[in-house]
């Protein structure tokens, strides 16, 4: 049996070390030893072996070539797409038999020959969090629409009685009593916690990169180039599913992702250095979403709103995130989406302290 002890220990990044219009990461922060141990023995202690689990990071490692990552896909912040992603890139077999035919990503396991997580991973993983040269991602989304999203997945659409899954929480909840309930529960479930207790924070990991997925349109070629993945992601993805619904009544495009007014054809072709460098073109500066301003509008008031910006406050801060102030939600909506040519937000250069 191996203890895990938690240890705590206070990093932050500071604005203008990061030049996000190249891709280049912020300044490494330096993990000691002994956290960097107690983290890999409790990721390997507590997640099952043969899955990429939501809120841990995984070592990723290309198969076809020498690149490795450790990445960590929290909960509602887009995990069932990338988790369908990195199946197919570590075990195609999956992907065809699984994947393309509908099956939840979260429930597909890895045979043993593509095993991520083994009992000799913790000094694996160690090394890697240790190690500069491999890079560490983690993905964020904005509190007030990631509420909403665990809101309508896991209280209104879950298949069981949500008292069971959450406890004290009734399936005719409106969202008005779900902001409530996010204010006086503990613990939570995972869907709900805040992203600042995801990751292993707390236990002090820390990432190179933070990528808001309201600005995917600008950091998913260079990201999709740091890892080596452009075959991946260039082809078979012409299929529907829960997961990857129809657009317009026809199947997606074949490659994994084009930003609105961008098609598959109209991927990859930018100037690039050393993979990973890429300045952006005036056209791409503002991304709106479709939607979701309306959303936000339908199901928030005043109340709803102080309530999630008190309960997501160290994520607000710690991302970089505006705190809304229940206005304009449209608005709101379009401000995630802008991204300044200069900017320390750029796939989100903050771990600021609570």
């Amino acid at each position: 049996m191996i203890f895990v002890f938690a240890v705590t220990v206070t990093f932050f990044f500071q604005p203008g070390l990061c030049f996000h219009e190249d891709f280049r990461p912020c300044r490494k922060v330096n993990i000691g030893e002994e956290v960097a141990m107690n983290i890999s023995a409790l990721i390997v202690n507590t997640i099952p072996w043969m899955k990429i689990t939501d809120g841990y990071p995984f070592l990723f490692k290309n198969p076809k070539s020498k690149v490795s990552a450790l990445i960590c896909l929290p909960e509602k912040v887009a995990s069932s797409t990338w988790k369908s992603f990195f199946v197919k890139v570590l075990e195609y077999k999956l992907f065809e038999s699984d994947i393309r035919k509908g099956i939840d990503p979260h429930l597909v396991s890895f045979t043993e020959s593509q095993n991520i997580l083994s009992q000799e991973s913790t000094r694996e993983i160690a090394n890697a969090i240790l190690n500069p040269n491999i890079p560490r991602i983690m993905f964020t989304r904005d509190p007030y629409s990631r509420a909403l999203s665990g809101y309508a997945d896991k209280v209104v659409d879950l298949d069981e009685n949500p008292f069971n899954f959450h406890p004290g929480l009734r399936r005719t909840a409106s969202f008005f009593e779900f902001t409530q309930y996010l204010l006086e529960h503990t613990p939570l479930n995972e869907h709900f916690q805040p992203l600042t207790d995801r990751c292993m924070l707390p236990m002090g990991m820390r990432y190179d990169y933070y990528l808001k997925i309201e600005t995917m349109p600008h950091w998913y070629e260079p990201l999709i180039d740091l890892l080596d993945l452009r075959d991946d992601a260039s082809w078979g993805w012409d299929y529907t599913s829960y997961w990857r619904p129809a657009v317009n009544g026809e199947a997606p495009d074949k490659c994994f992702y084009a930003p609105p007014g961008k098609t598959c054809k109209d991927m990859f072709h930018y100037n690039s250095t050393n993979n990973v460098k890429r300045r952006m073109t005036e056209h791409q500066k503002i991304v709106h979403v479709k939607n979701s301003g309306s959303k936000l509008k339908l199901h928030y008031n005043d109340t709803s709103v102080k309530r999630i910006s008190k309960f997501a406050k160290c994520d607000l801060r710690a991302f970089g995130y505006p705190e809304w102030d229940g206005t304009n939600p449209e608005e709101y909506t379009r401000s995630l989406h802008k991204l300044p040519m200069h900017s320390e937000q750029y796939g989100g250069c903050y771990m600021n302290p609570c």
